[in-house]
Protein backbone atom coordinates (compact mmCIF):
# COMPACT_ATOMS: atom_id res chain seq x y z
CA UNK A 1 0.00 0.00 0.00
CA UNK A 2 3.08 2.13 -0.47
CA UNK A 3 1.80 4.18 -3.40
CA UNK A 4 -1.75 5.05 -1.66
CA UNK A 5 -0.08 6.13 1.33
CA UNK A 6 2.51 8.60 -1.72
CA UNK A 7 -1.05 9.46 -3.67
CA UNK A 8 -2.12 10.39 -0.72
CA UNK A 9 0.07 13.00 0.24
CA UNK A 10 -0.01 14.18 -3.02
CA UNK A 11 -3.54 15.15 -2.29
CA UNK A 12 -2.54 16.82 1.02
CA UNK A 13 -4.28 14.42 2.98
CA UNK A 14 -1.53 13.55 5.85
CA UNK A 15 -0.63 9.98 7.21
CA UNK A 16 0.80 10.17 10.34
CA UNK A 17 4.40 9.74 10.53
CA UNK A 18 4.16 6.67 12.93
CA UNK A 19 1.84 5.01 10.63
CA UNK A 20 3.40 2.22 8.63
CA UNK A 21 0.22 1.58 6.54
CA UNK A 22 -2.38 3.86 6.05
CA UNK A 23 -6.20 3.88 7.61
CA UNK A 24 -7.84 1.55 4.99
CA UNK A 25 -11.23 3.95 5.66
CA UNK A 26 -8.98 6.84 4.30
CA UNK A 27 -7.86 5.41 1.59
CA UNK A 28 -11.18 4.65 0.53
CA UNK A 29 -11.99 8.38 1.36
CA UNK A 30 -9.32 9.48 -1.10
CA UNK A 31 -10.41 6.87 -3.52
CA UNK A 32 -13.91 8.23 -3.66
CA UNK A 33 -12.84 11.91 -3.73
CA UNK A 34 -10.44 11.57 -6.73
CA UNK A 35 -13.48 9.52 -8.83
CA UNK A 36 -15.82 12.00 -8.26
CA UNK A 37 -13.90 14.83 -9.12
CA UNK A 38 -11.50 13.89 -11.85
CA UNK A 39 -10.93 17.44 -13.45
CA UNK A 40 -10.18 19.04 -10.17
CA UNK A 41 -7.65 16.15 -9.10
CA UNK A 42 -5.64 16.25 -12.64
CA UNK A 43 -5.44 20.32 -11.59
CA UNK A 44 -4.09 19.85 -8.21
CA UNK A 45 -2.00 16.69 -8.62
CA UNK A 46 -0.37 17.05 -11.80
CA UNK A 47 -0.50 20.54 -12.59
CA UNK A 48 -3.24 19.90 -16.01
CA UNK A 49 -5.79 22.12 -16.86
CA UNK A 50 -8.62 20.71 -18.71
CA UNK A 51 -9.89 22.67 -21.52
CA UNK A 52 -14.16 21.92 -22.11
CA UNK A 53 -13.35 18.69 -24.50
CA UNK A 54 -10.77 17.39 -22.39
CA UNK A 55 -12.75 17.68 -19.30
CA UNK A 56 -16.07 15.94 -21.00
CA UNK A 57 -14.20 13.27 -21.84
CA UNK A 58 -12.25 12.69 -18.56
CA UNK A 59 -15.95 13.56 -16.90
CA UNK A 60 -17.41 10.63 -19.48
CA UNK A 61 -15.23 8.02 -17.35
CA UNK A 62 -15.92 9.24 -14.07
CA UNK A 63 -18.40 7.67 -11.80
CA UNK A 64 -21.77 7.04 -13.46
CA UNK A 65 -20.10 7.46 -16.36
CA UNK A 66 -19.78 5.27 -19.54
CA UNK A 67 -17.35 2.16 -19.57
CA UNK A 68 -16.97 2.22 -23.40
CA UNK A 69 -16.11 6.18 -25.11
CA UNK A 70 -14.45 7.45 -28.64
CA UNK A 71 -12.91 10.28 -29.38
CA UNK A 72 -12.64 11.46 -32.99
CA UNK A 73 -10.72 14.31 -32.95
CA UNK A 74 -8.97 16.75 -34.84
CA UNK A 75 -5.33 17.75 -35.09
CA UNK A 76 -3.71 19.66 -32.20
CA UNK A 77 -6.30 18.62 -29.43
CA UNK A 78 -4.18 17.77 -26.52
CA UNK A 79 -4.78 14.02 -27.39
CA UNK A 80 -1.18 12.79 -26.49
CA UNK A 81 -0.48 14.78 -23.33
CA UNK A 82 -4.23 14.22 -22.06
CA UNK A 83 -3.68 10.63 -21.98
CA UNK A 84 -1.07 10.28 -19.26
CA UNK A 85 -3.58 12.65 -16.76
CA UNK A 86 -6.38 10.59 -17.86
CA UNK A 87 -3.98 6.65 -17.02
CA UNK A 88 -2.83 8.43 -13.79
CA UNK A 89 -6.29 9.37 -12.08
CA UNK A 90 -7.78 6.25 -12.99
CA UNK A 91 -5.24 4.58 -10.90
CA UNK A 92 -5.80 6.92 -7.63
CA UNK A 93 -9.17 6.17 -8.05
CA UNK A 94 -9.01 2.29 -8.42
CA UNK A 95 -6.71 -0.42 -6.60
CA UNK A 96 -5.68 -2.57 -7.14
CA UNK A 97 -5.76 -1.55 -11.01
CA UNK A 98 -3.74 -1.17 -14.48
CA UNK A 99 -4.32 0.99 -17.38
CA UNK A 100 -2.82 -0.65 -20.83
CA UNK A 101 -1.80 1.67 -23.50
CA UNK A 102 -1.23 0.74 -26.64
CA UNK A 103 -1.80 2.46 -30.64
CA UNK A 104 -1.41 2.11 -33.98
CA UNK A 105 2.54 1.55 -33.63
CA UNK A 106 5.17 0.78 -31.06
CA UNK A 107 7.13 3.77 -32.38
CA UNK A 108 3.86 6.05 -31.62
CA UNK A 109 3.91 4.65 -27.75
CA UNK A 110 7.90 5.06 -27.64
CA UNK A 111 8.52 8.76 -29.00
CA UNK A 112 5.02 10.07 -28.46
CA UNK A 113 2.93 8.99 -25.78
CA UNK A 114 5.53 7.54 -23.34
CA UNK A 115 8.22 10.72 -23.22
CA UNK A 116 4.82 12.48 -21.78
CA UNK A 117 4.99 10.23 -18.66
CA UNK A 118 8.72 10.52 -18.30
CA UNK A 119 8.03 14.13 -18.06
CA UNK A 120 5.26 13.94 -15.50
CA UNK A 121 8.15 11.95 -13.69
CA UNK A 122 10.87 14.17 -13.82
CA UNK A 123 8.41 17.16 -13.03
CA UNK A 124 8.91 17.00 -9.42
CA UNK A 125 7.59 20.24 -8.74
CA UNK A 126 4.06 19.34 -10.35
CA UNK A 127 3.57 16.01 -8.72
CA UNK A 128 6.69 15.79 -6.06
CA UNK A 129 5.04 12.57 -4.37
CA UNK A 130 3.86 10.36 -7.40
CA UNK A 131 7.15 10.43 -9.32
CA UNK A 132 8.95 9.39 -6.47
CA UNK A 133 7.20 6.08 -6.39
CA UNK A 134 6.66 2.78 -8.44
CA UNK A 135 9.40 1.17 -10.51
CA UNK A 136 9.41 2.58 -13.77
CA UNK A 137 10.65 1.36 -16.99
CA UNK A 138 12.07 2.69 -19.80
CA UNK A 139 13.66 1.16 -22.59
CA UNK A 140 13.20 0.45 -26.41
CA UNK A 141 10.98 -2.52 -25.66
CA UNK A 142 9.61 -2.28 -22.14
CA UNK A 143 7.49 1.11 -21.42
CA UNK A 144 5.93 0.74 -18.06
CA UNK A 145 5.44 2.72 -14.89
CA UNK A 146 4.08 -0.05 -11.63
CA UNK A 147 3.47 -0.17 -8.19
CA UNK A 148 3.03 -2.64 -5.69
CA UNK A 149 2.67 -5.48 -8.27
CA UNK A 150 0.13 -5.71 -10.38
CA UNK A 151 -0.70 -1.88 -9.72
CA UNK A 152 0.39 0.23 -12.76
CA UNK A 153 0.31 1.09 -16.02
CA UNK A 154 1.75 -1.06 -19.03
CA UNK A 155 2.38 -0.72 -23.25
CA UNK A 156 1.35 -3.16 -25.25
CA UNK A 157 2.60 -2.99 -29.20
CA UNK A 158 0.25 -3.67 -31.55
CA UNK A 159 2.72 -5.80 -33.28
CA UNK A 160 1.69 -8.80 -30.51
CA UNK A 161 -1.73 -9.21 -30.28
CA UNK A 162 -1.26 -12.27 -28.57
CA UNK A 163 -0.10 -10.84 -25.62
CA UNK A 164 -2.80 -8.51 -24.63
CA UNK A 165 -4.97 -10.85 -23.14
CA UNK A 166 -3.36 -11.88 -19.92
CA UNK A 167 -4.41 -8.28 -17.90
CA UNK A 168 -6.42 -8.43 -15.27
CA UNK A 169 -6.75 -6.05 -11.76
CA UNK A 170 -9.50 -7.50 -9.21
CA UNK A 171 -9.89 -3.01 -9.00
CA UNK A 172 -10.35 -2.41 -12.13
CA UNK A 173 -8.92 -2.12 -15.88
CA UNK A 174 -8.67 0.59 -18.48
CA UNK A 175 -7.82 -0.09 -22.06
CA UNK A 176 -6.35 3.57 -23.60
CA UNK A 177 -6.04 3.15 -27.49
CA UNK A 178 -4.20 5.92 -28.97
CA UNK A 179 -4.79 6.44 -32.84
CA UNK A 180 -7.03 4.40 -32.88
CA UNK A 181 -7.85 4.34 -36.61
CA UNK A 182 -5.10 1.89 -37.00
CA UNK A 183 -6.48 -0.81 -34.53
CA UNK A 184 -6.53 -4.19 -35.67
CA UNK A 185 -9.15 -6.65 -35.11
CA UNK A 186 -7.02 -9.02 -33.61
CA UNK A 187 -5.96 -6.75 -30.66
CA UNK A 188 -9.31 -5.50 -30.52
CA UNK A 189 -10.59 -9.19 -29.51
CA UNK A 190 -7.69 -9.79 -27.15
CA UNK A 191 -8.89 -6.08 -25.80
CA UNK A 192 -12.52 -7.18 -25.24
CA UNK A 193 -11.75 -10.56 -24.05
CA UNK A 194 -9.45 -8.44 -20.74
CA UNK A 195 -12.71 -7.50 -20.00
CA UNK A 196 -14.77 -10.83 -19.09
CA UNK A 197 -14.90 -9.67 -14.90
CA UNK A 198 -17.30 -6.49 -16.13
CA UNK A 199 -14.94 -4.19 -14.41
CA UNK A 200 -13.09 -2.54 -17.00
CA UNK A 201 -13.06 0.65 -19.63
CA UNK A 202 -11.92 1.23 -22.99
CA UNK A 203 -11.13 4.54 -24.65
CA UNK A 204 -10.37 5.00 -28.14
CA UNK A 205 -8.49 8.36 -29.29
CA UNK A 206 -7.38 9.06 -32.33
CA UNK A 207 -7.76 11.26 -36.14
CA UNK A 208 -10.83 9.62 -37.64
CA UNK A 209 -8.83 8.28 -40.56
CA UNK A 210 -10.68 5.36 -41.81
CA UNK A 211 -14.13 5.00 -42.36
CA UNK A 212 -13.86 1.25 -40.99
CA UNK A 213 -12.74 -0.72 -38.53
CA UNK A 214 -13.06 -0.89 -35.03
CA UNK A 215 -12.77 2.54 -34.14
CA UNK A 216 -15.11 3.46 -36.86
CA UNK A 217 -17.84 0.92 -35.94
CA UNK A 218 -17.38 2.41 -32.40
CA UNK A 219 -18.10 6.18 -33.34
CA UNK A 220 -20.91 5.20 -35.74
CA UNK A 221 -23.10 2.76 -33.23
CA UNK A 222 -23.00 6.03 -30.65
CA UNK A 223 -24.11 8.44 -33.26
CA UNK A 224 -26.38 6.19 -34.47
CA UNK A 225 -27.96 5.97 -30.73
CA UNK A 226 -27.43 8.89 -29.66
CA UNK A 227 -25.25 8.15 -27.11
CA UNK A 228 -27.24 5.97 -24.62
CA UNK A 229 -26.00 2.29 -26.26
CA UNK A 230 -22.76 0.34 -25.34
CA UNK A 231 -20.34 3.51 -26.92
CA UNK A 232 -20.18 7.11 -25.48
CA UNK A 233 -18.29 9.77 -28.41
CA UNK A 234 -16.55 12.79 -27.56
CA UNK A 235 -16.46 14.38 -31.15
CA UNK A 236 -13.94 17.36 -31.10
CA UNK A 237 -13.22 20.00 -34.04
CA UNK A 238 -10.87 22.25 -34.09
CA UNK A 239 -13.63 24.75 -34.29
CA UNK A 240 -14.15 23.74 -30.50
CA UNK A 241 -10.73 24.55 -29.53
CA UNK A 242 -10.60 27.79 -27.28
CA UNK A 243 -8.91 29.82 -30.13
CA UNK A 244 -12.27 29.52 -32.16
CA UNK A 245 -14.93 29.59 -29.71
CA UNK A 246 -13.44 32.52 -27.45
CA UNK A 247 -15.30 30.93 -24.89
CA UNK A 248 -12.06 29.95 -22.78
CA UNK A 249 -8.26 30.85 -22.05
CA UNK A 250 -6.32 29.72 -24.75
CA UNK A 251 -4.46 27.05 -24.51
CA UNK A 252 -0.97 26.71 -25.73
CA UNK A 253 -0.54 24.01 -28.78
CA UNK A 254 -4.07 23.61 -30.04
CA UNK A 255 -5.27 24.12 -33.24
CA UNK A 256 -5.65 27.97 -34.15
CA UNK A 257 -7.25 29.65 -37.32
CA UNK A 258 -3.46 30.32 -38.90
CA UNK A 259 -3.31 26.41 -39.16
CA UNK A 260 -7.16 25.53 -40.40
CA UNK A 261 -7.33 28.66 -42.99
CA UNK A 262 -3.96 29.26 -43.56
CA UNK A 263 -2.38 25.75 -44.25
CA UNK A 264 -5.23 22.54 -44.03
CA UNK A 265 -7.76 24.71 -46.33
CA UNK A 266 -5.47 25.99 -48.68
CA UNK A 267 -3.73 22.82 -48.98
CA UNK A 268 -6.19 19.92 -49.06
CA UNK A 269 -9.34 21.95 -49.55
CA UNK A 270 -12.56 21.55 -47.09
CA UNK A 271 -13.96 18.27 -48.42
CA UNK A 272 -10.80 16.36 -48.57
CA UNK A 273 -10.22 13.53 -46.77
CA UNK A 274 -7.42 14.96 -44.40
CA UNK A 275 -9.53 18.29 -44.04
CA UNK A 276 -12.49 16.26 -42.77
CA UNK A 277 -10.91 14.04 -40.30
CA UNK A 278 -7.80 16.33 -39.27
CA UNK A 279 -9.95 19.11 -39.03
CA UNK A 280 -13.11 18.59 -38.31
CA UNK A 281 -13.07 15.44 -36.52
CA UNK A 282 -15.42 13.49 -38.53
CA UNK A 283 -14.45 10.46 -40.56
CA UNK A 284 -14.18 10.42 -44.28
CA UNK A 285 -15.95 9.27 -47.09
CA UNK A 286 -13.42 7.73 -49.49
CA UNK A 287 -13.23 8.84 -53.09
CA UNK A 288 -15.18 6.86 -55.80
CA UNK A 289 -11.87 6.09 -57.61
CA UNK A 290 -9.70 5.03 -54.52
CA UNK A 291 -8.47 1.21 -55.17
CA UNK A 292 -6.37 1.51 -51.80
CA UNK A 293 -7.80 3.22 -48.83
CA UNK A 294 -5.46 5.65 -47.30
CA UNK A 295 -5.14 4.65 -44.31
CA UNK A 296 -3.96 1.33 -45.31
CA UNK A 297 -1.17 3.41 -47.13
CA UNK A 298 -0.26 4.65 -43.41
CA UNK A 299 -0.44 2.09 -41.66
CA UNK A 300 1.80 0.28 -44.72
CA UNK A 301 4.36 2.69 -44.03
CA UNK A 302 4.26 2.80 -40.14
CA UNK A 303 4.87 -0.82 -39.94
CA UNK A 304 8.04 -0.38 -42.30
CA UNK A 305 11.32 -1.38 -40.10
CA UNK A 306 13.41 0.12 -42.01
CA UNK A 307 13.81 3.48 -43.70
CA UNK A 308 14.34 4.59 -47.82
CA UNK A 309 17.73 5.61 -47.14
CA UNK A 310 18.83 2.49 -45.12
CA UNK A 311 17.56 0.45 -47.94
CA UNK A 312 18.63 2.04 -50.61
CA UNK A 313 22.61 1.89 -48.89
CA UNK A 314 21.70 -1.89 -49.39
CA UNK A 315 20.74 -1.98 -52.55
CA UNK A 316 24.08 0.02 -53.23
CA UNK A 317 26.00 -2.15 -51.67
CA UNK A 318 24.81 -5.14 -53.85
CA UNK A 319 23.11 -7.05 -50.58
CA UNK A 320 19.82 -7.11 -52.52
CA UNK A 321 21.34 -8.96 -55.16
CA UNK A 322 19.92 -12.20 -54.64
CA UNK A 323 16.38 -10.63 -53.10
CA UNK A 324 13.12 -11.59 -55.45
CA UNK A 325 11.95 -8.90 -58.23
CA UNK A 326 8.39 -8.16 -58.74
CA UNK A 327 6.00 -6.03 -60.90
CA UNK A 328 3.05 -4.18 -59.55
CA UNK A 329 0.62 -2.95 -62.12
CA UNK A 330 -2.27 -0.70 -61.75
CA UNK A 331 -4.71 -0.93 -65.12
CA UNK A 332 -6.34 2.06 -65.15
CA UNK A 333 -10.50 2.03 -66.12
CA UNK A 334 -11.38 3.19 -69.40
CA UNK A 335 -12.96 5.87 -67.97
CA UNK A 336 -12.55 8.71 -65.02
CA UNK A 337 -9.04 10.42 -63.70
CA UNK A 338 -7.38 7.05 -63.21
CA UNK A 339 -3.62 6.72 -64.64
CA UNK A 340 -2.11 2.78 -65.65
CA UNK A 341 1.24 2.77 -63.32
CA UNK A 342 3.35 0.46 -63.35
CA UNK A 343 6.32 -0.36 -60.04
CA UNK A 344 9.25 -2.54 -59.68
CA UNK A 345 9.58 -4.21 -56.19
CA UNK A 346 13.02 -5.66 -54.34
CA UNK A 347 12.14 -8.28 -51.74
Amino acid sequence: MLTTAALLMALAVTVPASSRRPDPALIRTYMARVKAEPVAWAKRALGFTCWSKQAQVLNALGPGGQNYVAVPSCNSAGKTHFVPAIALWFLNCHYPAQVILTSASWQNISRQNWPKFRLIRQNRLACPEIVQTGRFHDSSGNCEWTWDGEHGIYCVSPDHPEVAGGYHAAGGILWIIDEASGLDPKLEAAIYGCLASGNGKVLMIGNPLAPSGPFFEACREAERNGNTGRWYRVKISAYDCPAFTGREPLVPGLATPEWVEGVMRDKYGEGSPDYTARVLGEFPTEDQFTLIALHVVRAAVARSPESYESLHDKIKAGAADTWPRSLGVDVARGHGRDKTVFTPRIG
